[in-house]
């Protein structure tokens, strides 16, 4: 029984195909199906019930795939015993969204290189809820997210912190405003928004579904330092998490529209699946993480 035999075959379970699990792996398919089969012949069991052109999982197969995942933990436990008398070296496969990857990770990767050249990372982007699939398929170590709460009994924090959203624009634009200004009289003004789904539009849409409005944005994009630059040309208004927009703040080429925005349940996170074994990579990228946020 070879390793690369039960990486095929976790595959192949979590995607139910074997073309997929090839593509995800890097193997052709014939090398992922001669996997499944040698473990097969070597169990003398079959794991997979073939249907036409679906597969799945034998009842074999479905007693059996805990008990891999068990074995490749315990190969990372033993590499990893070796690996804390060295320097961190390896991997580290990060989830995140957009705004983070543009605004917030340079230049906690910049210091991770620095300090430890010998890890690689892999970003991989897309919505919180995407992440999390992909963390369940174990195809991400671990999530650092802008998003509304994320608990269950699956996950472990290591870090939250609540963040403020508020209304910007130019400075032209806003002082044309009042100091009491109406939610309906500024969703008048030309909106930048984010796609829908990232979190701090949907606390807009809420605050504006409690007032029973509705906007229509001129323009949705997922590039938040787009929208930025189009605001400090003096093109409209946004609602933006208030750590995306500091450099603009310092620069002076924006500013904060005056609007009570009620408080923001949205939070920074970094968590990792319960059943994950956390590796030296991992350890130093949480500790530089929570540095980073002054914990």
């Amino acid at each position: 029984m070879e390793l690369t035999q039960l990486e095929s075959f976790i595959k192949v379970a979590q995607l139910l195909s074997f073309s997929q699990a090839a593509e995800f792996l890097g193997y052709s398919q014939s090398a992922v199906t001669v996997h499944i089969q040698q473990l097969e012949k070597e169990m003398d069991v079959k794991l997979f019930e073939r249907i036409g052109r679906k597969v799945y999982l034998s009842e074999a197969g479905n007693i059996f795939l805990p008990n891999a995942f068990a074995i490749l933990t315990q190969v990372d436990i033993a590499k990893q015993s070796v690996e804390l008398i060295s320097e961190p070296k390896g991997e580290l496969r990060l989830g995140t969204i957009e705004s983070l990857s543009v605004v917030i990770l340079p230049n906690i990767l910049l210091e991770l290189s620095r300090r430890y050249p010998s890890i690689t990372v892999l970003v991989i982007t897309g919505t919180t809820e995407e992440l999390i699939q992909r963390l369940k398929n174990h195809e991400i170590d671990c999530i650092y997210t802008l998003d509304f709460p994320v608990y269950g009994e699956e996950w472990i924090k290591v870090f939250e912190k609540h963040e403020r959203s508020v209304f910007v624009g130019s400075k032209e634009i806003a002082h044309t405003l009042n100091n009491e200004v109406t939610l309906k009289e500024l969703i008048e003004q030309p909106f930048i928004l984010t796609q829908r789904g990232a979190s701090y539009r949907r606390e807009l849409e809420s605050m504006l579904s409690s007032e029973k409005l509705t906007l229509q944005p001129k323009l949705e994009i997922a590039n938040t330092e787009i929208i930025l630059n189009l605001l400090t040309r003096g093109y409209g208004l946004s609602f933006l998490p208030e750590f995306i927009i500091q450099d603009h703040l310092k620069q002076d080429t924006i500013q904060i529209i005056d609007y009570p925005v009620p408080d923001s349940l949205i939070q920074m996170q970094l968590f990792y699946h319960l059943n994950k074994q956390v590796s030296q990579v991992m350890k130093v990228f949480f500790e530089l993480i929570k540095e980073k946020n002054g914990l």
